[in-house]
């Protein structure tokens, strides 16, 4: 047996180990594009409850009924806990092993500013 057979394998083997890269790697980044559509789709719903919520507060202002000061809700499986505290909505949930918090800011108009704030869960 020559030395030829034996580089030609080497050559097919370093060639197959680079194309497992490379699909490993398209793999992880699809899994990671898949996990921060789901992260979108819980804020962007936190936002909308939100806005729910404070235009149902502004309209009992005016009309003189009892404010909704708190709200759960579940989305996609996840608890969400909503708080107004009149000036700001407080969105709280917990993904993995973070707390997430939102503060969706508003005034007589629309909402103006927005805060997100992710700690570690305390064990």
């Amino acid at each position: 047996m020559n030395g030829y057979s034996t580089w030609i394998a080497l050559v097919c083997f370093v060639l197959l180990m680079q194309i497992m890269s490379v699909l490993s790697l398209e793999t992880l980044q699809q899994v990671a594009l898949v996990q921060c559509g789901k992260q979108n789709v819980i804020d962007l719903s936190c936002i909308s409850y939100a806005k729910a919520m404070i235009r149902q507060n502004q309209m009992a202002l005016r009309c003189g009924t009892s404010r909704m000061d708190e709200k759960n809700v579940s989305i996609d499986g996840i608890s969400v806990s909503f708080h107004d505290h009149k000036t700001y909505v407080e969105c709280t949930y917990a993904k993995a092993n973070r707390i997430v918090t939102m503060k969706i800011y508003y005034d007589d108009q629309a909402i103006i500013s927005m805060d997100i704030d992710s700690v570690l869960k305390k064990r």
